[in-house]
């Protein structure tokens, strides 16, 4: 029982050293989670580019001559599910972060 002291020491070193994990992995998961939300509006400009075009296509055949099998309905329903889902994803690892560090 003589090396209480140091023990306690050792102790408050490693509490401050995981102190500093937590806010170290806090600030990677802030940086991770809006690098995310940016790639998401960026691929829903290029969703809204890409439907753009695809509503100016005549229908029939696309421009490498392969017969146009989506129909335009199903291409927007499939877009706007995958955006969804994105968004919920988001949407709920921001509010478990948002929990687990109050």
């Amino acid at each position: 029982m003589e090396n209480t002291g140091s023990q306690v020491v050792s102790l408050e070193q490693q509490v401050e050293s995981v102190e500093r994990s937590i806010v170290f992995l806090r600030q990677e998961q802030l940086s991770l989670l809006h690098g995310l939300h940016l790639e998401i509006l960026s691929l829903q400009k290029r969703c809204t580019e890409l439907t753009q075009e695809l509503n100016m296509k005549p229908p029939g055949r696309s421009e490498a001559g392969e017969l146009c099998c989506i129909p335009k309905m199903l291409f927007h329903v499939f877009v706007n599910g995958v955006f969804v889902f994105l968004a919920q994803v988001f949407s709920s690892v921001h509010s478990n972060k948002n929990n687990s560090y109050s």
